[in-house]
């Protein structure tokens, strides 16, 4: 963690509030000013935070889509990956590689690994997820190596796709977050092409996981180069290569950027099904040490890529909520226990207070619900909050514009690109 704290100045050309956007106008400013001074959106939510990723993509899709075609060029890095993710991991343009964990000699962090370091990453008894909750089975965990083993015939990272907005004229940067420990073994990192020949383009020496307590963040980069295929980052690889992992080890985070001052997207909290009730439960049963680590990681990766550490944290639900209607108000309570977690963990990490802020969005128009109240409920508590922005879905594009791409609760990669696009729009 940081151990300076300072305080984010930062000047406002017009804080003119969009039509449909109200509360604070601090995330409309980190929107409008990314490219000088960096933003990372982390989304929490339900299903359609990430819904039927690949295939469909959820709003970490749309959002990104939208920031894509409106400002080519800009996106600064992948989404920040849990490792030990198997289902579905939500991102634009970029997915994960490899078989199932756990694999190859890993075992679950949780159930095996240091304490010193699982408790900077430990879900306690709730069920985060980063991949969509109980149907893809994978909850908040890391993977652990143990003494004396080495990982065999295993291709563990990231794939980004040719197209992908990370472009093929900068340096690419390949980011694994891990715990440094006692005892600790060895690390080394590989990126290659992604299709045919799959040429080696960097390979890192073996670096120590000895040492006092603590959560190290190792980088393997490439330099601006024409890359016309895809692209792949290991943090394990096929022994095959000599390039292997040596126990005990314990990797958390993974991610790939650009230096450069832009946009990320991605899926902080994604689980299918759940009500707002739920993913504060989560939210809250996670240690501190938890979220500090994750927020610090959004942090510490975009000041690496020469932003200022701008976070805004998109809460999205509501169609889920089965007492709502009972209970007038109640998920308010539910997004602003959200907001004070999270807040507390920022804070609690050293990190500057103006450089966090909040989006929280219901859900889009849904055949069969009517969210007036709910909407107008989340407006009003906008105003109570000095870092939450709510964004009014009806009053940015009407439901005739989506309603062709929409199947139930949730909505088609097309759908999800059309309101993302118009979201960024009119933030922009």
């Amino acid at each position: 963690m940081r151990s300076l704290r300072t305080r984010q100045i930062f000047t406002v050309a017009s804080s003119t509030m969009p039509v449909g956007v109200y509360g604070s106008y601090r995330a409309v400013n980190f929107i409008r000013q990314m490219t000088s001074s960096g933003v990372d959106i982390a989304m929490i939510g339900d299903s359609n935070t990430g819904y039927n990723a690949p295939t469909d993509g959820g709003y970490v899709w749309g959002l990104s889509y939208g920031l894509d075609v409106a400002r080519p060029s800009t996106c600064y890095a992948t989404p920040i990956y849990n490792l030990m993710i198997q289902g579905n991991s939500a991102g634009y343009k970029s997915s994960l590689q490899g078989a199932a964990l756990p694999v190859g000699g890993y075992v679950s962090g949780k159930a095996s690994g240091p304490a010193a370091i699982t408790s900077l990453f430990d879900r306690g008894t709730g069920t985060w997820s980063e991949s969509g909750g109980a149907s893809s089975g994978t909850y908040l965990d890391y993977p652990y190596l143990a003494s004396g083993n080495q990982t065999e015939n295993i291709n563990r990272g990231i794939k980004i796709d040719a197209d992908h907005p990370l472009g093929v004229s900068n340096e690419l940067r390949y980011r694994v977050l891990r715990g440094r420990f006692s005892g600790g073994g060895s690390h080394r990192y590989r990126i290659r092409l992604g299709d045919a020949p799959y040429t080696a383009l960097a390979t890192s020496s073996a670096i120590s996981a000895n040492g006092a307590t603590a959560l190290i963040a190792d980088e393997t980069s490439v330099a601006a180069a024409t890359r016309t295929t895809s692209i792949e980052s290991f943090w394990s690889v096929q022994s095959a290569a000599s390039v292997f992992n040596t126990g005990p080890v314990a990797p958390l985070l993974q991610s790939m950027y650009t230096p450069r001052r832009g946009w990320a997207v991605d899926a902080m909290y994604f689980f299918g099904g759940a009500t707002l009730t739920n993913i504060s439960t989560d939210v809250n049963a996670a240690t501190t040490g938890t979220l500090q680590t994750m927020l610090a990681e959004y942090y510490n990766r975009q000041v690496a890529a020469g932003g200022a550490g701008r976070l805004i944290v998109w809460l999205q639900g509501g169609v889920n909520e089965s007492d709502w209607t009972a209970k007038p108000g109640a998920w308010l309570t539910q997004w602003g226990s959200i907001m004070d977690t999270v807040r507390t963990a920022w804070l609690t990490a050293n990190l500057p207070a103006d450089n966090l802020s909040f989006v929280a969005m219901c859900t889009h128009d849904v055949t069969g619900y009517d969210f007036t109240t709910r909407r107008a409920q989340l407006i009003q508590f906008a105003n109570t909050q000095s870092d939450l922005t709510v964004v009014h879905i009806p009053e940015i594009i009407p439901f005739s514009s989506y309603s062709a791409f929409a199947s139930g609760a949730h909505l088609s990669k097309a759908g999800y690109e059309t309101v993302g696009s118009a979201i960024i729009n009119r933030l922009l």
